[in-house]
Parts: structure tokens; C-alpha cells; sequence
């Protein structure tokens, strides 16, 4: 399998490393991970080299304004500004990077605490005999924020015995990792990389801090333009997949930066719920995000209610993530918060909602895409109490139930939008790509049908599969430019898989497409459908015609294929909502709603 990811990769060629300048970065430390990794290919993409130095984000202001020799400087952009004002950074050359939210980690191998509420946030710190922190006192980004908010809470006083605190964030992952504290919370990009921990997952929303770190010409560079050369490739797609890597989503444009959305997350229990297979859950947890606020008419009907279903691997609150939120629940944007009430569930066996390994394991019911939907519209119906949809908005595996939600359900919406993903049963490669997954898990000898104490190693040198497929012959490229880059490459995606992955999880999730086929009933659709694929997706192909073979047969449908071009990056362009929010934009404004005149 290594040589598989090895194999995409091509060789460096051509830069005259001869008159390769030193580009010098002086960066906030939770920047480190991506910027390690631009540093190996720098040369060979730019024929300029990368010397990095890090520390907290007060730390390296003090540097650059102490005269620190640097030639680009990475600070949230609060930091950058003032360096900004004090002319120390060249106007105008602010550019940011990416976006990265506090996690909560725990060390390898140790059980993971509940944190998808603030209940269940402030019970794991009170129950947490030592808890790692960076030190506020050195001007970490971190370190101010917790220092904050425990105070908020009223835990400061109560946690203080139980408080360890270090230099940086990454500082006290490494000491996790030691096991010198029972848990550490922290900027995600600072716990990805150390070895040794394991990422329990994000702060919920309420608690969230979003940072955004920005990259600015120092304006003492002696090397201007190759300063401003190198921060372009970091910007450049040839990076992403390194800041993905990291924990990092995406800067949002600057013509559509993320607003700041109030949101609300809660759970939905589904009582006896039965399966396709005939197994029932007592209880089964659905959790869901909103943002918006119901609308209804003289009835007490919901007017303005939209459903957004995630992928394969996600959760609902990939739509909260800056290239999507960003774009598309804005003031005036097309799903506006304002105007609409938007519901984003996380599917069975994923984030919140009831999974194999919140204890049942393998003796979870058996689940399919029909019952993924059946439960969706338990929590819509009958937990939201809402009868009629504006919209279904489905990408990749959340596109697949779109479909099946006009079929099940066709009088329920009044639009479909299916992204990144095609109305026809799973075979050829994309089901031997998959089935390759759920080999690799059923016959690795630690998996023990599903009945593990600790999570299986042998099957996660597979899992880059999963990259390989949805993502872009370009962006693989420049993840594995050399044979050595794309051996880094695919160890870091090991690492990450073994630092998220469950492997009961995972195998549901990639046996669950057994029961996908709408083909047959595709004439049932009568809401407005509105399909977008791209022709750099391997896993829905446009060579083989599907599209335009079964949509005469949706009454109401039409498709778009949109081309290769920047701002693709295959599968994974369903990530980047302003390559696919102008057709969005074309739906809704085609599309009136059969529930009232004055729904938006």
C-alpha cells in the first residue's frame, strides 16, 4: 500500500537550488506541522529554502519587534495587525493560512471522555486529575483563551490544584504524551502532530475558539519579493493537503469571510428504533446542529426549514467549516441564517449520534443508507417537528441520500441539491476501493471481530486509500512531489487515521453503501433537483456517462458537470462551496415554495 501512495508521486525537477534564497519565518507555534512540511518541498517548488522558528504567538511578536532578522512573520491576524500599525510588517501583505479550533486530546490508547456538550466538557475536566495547558503567561493564543474561559465556567479556582502549565500548546501534548497529565486541550494543529496522543475531538461550538493564523511580509526584509513568492505557495493548493493534514480548514475568501453564526446543538432519541435488517436500538442518539430560527405559517407549518447531510467520514458540522459556512449562510448568501433554519444531523454511526464504539461494537445493529434517511426523518419529523423542507442539500455521501430522501419522501421538499455524488448503485472501482477498506479491517488479526480492547493497527496502512480516491491528481502531486515527500506524506495520514479512526466505525460506515440503489426509482422525484458533480472525482466518473444516462428520468432534474480547473481538487471540491454556491443560488431562486408565499 505505501508504494501505491509512493507511486502518484513524480520526481522534483528543475529548480536551480544554486541560487535558492534563505527565507526566513518566524512563526506561532501552532503553525509548526504544515510549515515543516513546506519546508521539505520549498526548494524543489520554489528553488527558495524555508528557515523556521516558533514559539507562542506573544513570543513571536516580541521577537519581530525586538528586530529579529525574519522575512515573513505567522500570527493570528490580531497580533499581525499590530505589527501592522507599528510598521514592522509591509502593508497589504496579509494573507491567511488557515483556521484551526481547540480540541481536547487524552494520551494514546486511554478511554475518551464525553466533550460534545458543555455539560459533558465541564464534567471530564472536574473528573480529570491533571489537565495539560499552555501557560497564559507566555502569551500563548491558547493559554489566554482556557485561562478565560475556565473563569467563565467557574472552574478556575476549583481546577487550579489539577492545572499544569507549559511553555506552548505543543508542550503539553509532549508531556500527555509522557503521561504526565491526564488530558491536555489545545489547538487541534498542536495536538495532530506529537506523537503519543490521541484527538478526542473539537471544543462544541459554544466553547469554540476559531484561530486563524496569517502569514505578512516582515518590512525589513531584505527579500521582499521572494518573502511574498513563498507565502503564495503556501496559499496554493500544492499545501493544502499539509494544513488539512494538521487540523487546519481552509482560510474562508475574502469576499465571503465565515460570519459569525450562532448555533445550537442538541440529540434527538429515537425509541426502538428498527433497522432494514430487523435489529432494533432501544435508544438511539441522533445529534444534530441548527442555525436559524423556525419560521411557520398560520398552520404552525415550518416554512423555511433546510436539511444539510454530510459524507462518509464527516459530521454535521463539516458545514460549519469556513469554505462552506463562509459562503453559503451569510447575510444575502444563499442559505442566509437570517432567513433560514438549517439542520445538520450527524448520521448513525458518527459524531454524537449512536455508534459501534460507544460500546456495542460489532454487536451494533447492521445499518444501511436507508436507515441513515429513516433516521434522519425521525429527528426532522418527529424531533423538529417539521413537515416540509425548502431544501435537501446532500454532499458525497449526504448527495446519495438526497436522492433517496426525494425518492422515500416526495412530497416533503421542494428542492434537492446532490453533491459530489450520482444516483446509481456503488460497483466497479468505486466499490473495489471500498471493499478493499472492509478487508483490511475484517482481516486484520487484531480486529477480532469487532470485539477489540484496543483499536487494530494492521488495517490503517489502507486507509490513504481514502485520499488517493477523493482526492486531486494535482493536489497528490504536491503532497508527494518526491518519493521521500510522499513517504512523509503517507505517514502522516497513518498518524492521523491512528488518532481518529475506530475501526468499527469505520467498517459500518463502508459496508452501509450495500443498500444503496436509487436508479429504479428515480421517477418518483418530484421536487426541483439540481445535481453538481466535478470531472476530477474518481469516485463518481464522469467517462462512464451515469448523469446523463438516468436524469431524463427525473422529471424535474437537471445536472452540471463542472470542470477541471484551480479551484477543483476532485472529490474534495465539494469542501470549496464557491466552486458549487452559484448553482446553489440558481435552485432556490427557481424554486418556489409549495408551503407559503412568504417563505424565503
Amino acid at each position: 500500500m505505501r508504494r501505491l501512495l509512493i507511486s502518484i508521486a513524480l520526481l522534483a525537477g528543475g529548480a536551480n537550488l544554486a541560487c535558492a534564497a534563505d527565507i526566513v519565518i518566524v512563526s506561532a507555534a501552532a503553525v509548526k506541522a504544515p510549515l515543516d512540511a513546506a519546508q521539505a518541498i520549498a526548494p524543489a517548488a520554489t528553488g527558495d529554502r524555508i528557515l523556521s522558528s516558533f514559539g507562542t504567538a506573544g513570543v513571536v511578536r516580541d521577537k519581530i519587534t525586538a528586530g529579529e532578522p525574519a522575512d515573513i512573520v505567522v500570527l493570528p491576524p490580531a497580533r499581525l495587525d499590530e505589527l501592522v500599525q507599528q510598521g514592522l510588517v509591509a502593508q497589504q501583505s496579509r494573507v491567511g493560512l488557515g483556521v484551526v479550533r481547540l480540541g481536547v486530546a487524552v494520551r494514546s490508547g486511554t478511554a475518551k471522555p464525553a466533550i460534545a456538550t458543555e455539560a459533558d466538557i465541564r464534567a471530564t475536566l472536574l473528573a480529570a486529575p491533571s489537565i495539560g495547558l499552555a501557560d497564559p503567561a507566555s502569551g500563548a493564543t491558547t493559554g489566554l483563551y482556557f485561562a478565560k474561559l475556565l473563569k467563565q465556567m467557574g472552574l478556575d479556582e476549583t481546577l487550579k490544584p489539577h492545572i499544569r502549565l507549559f511553555p506552548d500548546g505543543t508542550a503539553a501534548m509532549e508531556a500527555l504524551a509522557r503521561g504526565e497529565v491526564a488530558i491536555a486541550a489545545g489547538q487541534i494543529s498542536e495536538i495532530k502532530p506529537v506523537a503519543g496522543t490521541d484527538l478526542v475531538g473539537p471544543l462544541p461550538d459554544a466553547l469554540q475558539l476559531l484561530t486563524t493564523y496569517s502569514a505578512g511580509v516582515v518590512a525589513r526584509s531584505q527579500k521582499p519579493d521572494a518573502a511574498r513568492a513563498m507565502i503564495a505557495f503556501l496559499t496554493s493548493s500544492r499545501m493544502a493537503p499539509a494544513f488539512a493534514a494538521a487540523g487546519f480548514d481552509p482560510p474562508a475568501p475574502a469576499a465571503a469571510s465565515a460570519p459569525k453564526l450562532p448555533t445550537r446543538e442538541s440529540d434527538y432519541v429515537a425509541h426502538d428504533f428498527r433497522f432494514q435488517s430487523g435489529e432494533t436500538l432501544p435508544a438511539m442518539t441522533l445529534h444534530y446542529t441548527t442555525l436559524g430560527t423556525p419560521k411557520t405559517d398560520a398552520g404552525g407549518h415550518v416554512t423555511n426549514a433546510v436539511l444539510a447531510l454530510h459524507g462518509t467520514t464527516g459530521t454535521g458540522r463539516n458545514f460549519l467549516a469556513p469554505s462552506i459556512a463562509g459562503v453559503l449562510f451569510g447575510p444575502g448568501q444563499p442559505l442566509d441564517a437570517e432567513k433560514f433554519f438549517i439542520i445538520l444531523p450527524d448520521g448513525i454511526g458518527r459524531g454524537g449520534s449512536s455508534k459501534p464504539s460507544d460500546g456495542l461494537h460489532a454487536r451494533f445493529p447492521h445499518y444501511g443508507y436507508i436507515d441513515l434517511v429513516e433516521a434522519q426523518h425521525a429527528l426532522v419529523a418527529d424531533g423538529l417537528h417539521v413537515d416540509h423542507l425548502r431544501l435537501v442539500l446532500g454532499t458525497s455521501m449526504g448527495g446519495m441520500h438526497a436522492w433517496l430522501w426525494g425518492e422515500r419522501y416526495p412530497a416533503m421538499m421542494d428542492a434537492i441539491m446532490p453533491v459530489a455524488s450520482q444516483p446509481v448503485a456503488v460497483t466497479g472501482r468505486n466499490f473495489l476501493w471500498r471493499d478493499l477498506i472492509i478487508q483490511s479491517i475484517v482481516t486484520d488479526p487484531d480486529w477480532q471481530n469487532g470485539e477489540y480492547q484496543k483499536q487494530p493497527t494492521h488495517f490503517q496502512t489502507a486507509l490513504p486509500l481514502f485520499t488517493i480516491m477523493t482526492g486531486s491528481p494535482r493536489v497528490l502531486e504536491a503532497a508527494g512531489k518526491t518519493q521521500q515527500a510522499a513517504g512523509a506524506y503517507f505517514d502522516k495520514l497513518i498518524a492521523d487515521a491512528r488518532a481518529t479512526v475506530d475501526a468499527n466505525d469505520y467498517l459500518y460506515w463502508f459496508r452501509a453503501v450495500s443498500d444503496y440503489d436509487p436508479e429504479p426509482a428515480l421517477d418518483k422525484i418530484v421536487a426541483r433537483v439540481f445535481a453538481v458533480n466535478f470531472a476530477d472525482d474518481l469516485l463518481n466518473p464522469v467517462q462512464l456517462g451515469a448523469m446523463a444516462r438516468v436524469m431524463p428520468r427525473v422529471v424535474n432534474g437537471r445536472f452540471v458537470i463542472v470542470p477541471e480547473g484551480p479551484d477543483t481538487i476532485g472529490h474534495q471540491t465539494l469542501t470549496q462551496a464557491k466552486v458549487w454556491a452559484p448553482y446553489l443560488e440558481t435552485l432556490m431562486k427557481e424554486t418556489p415554495s409549495s408551503t407559503s408565499a412568504a417563505a424565503p
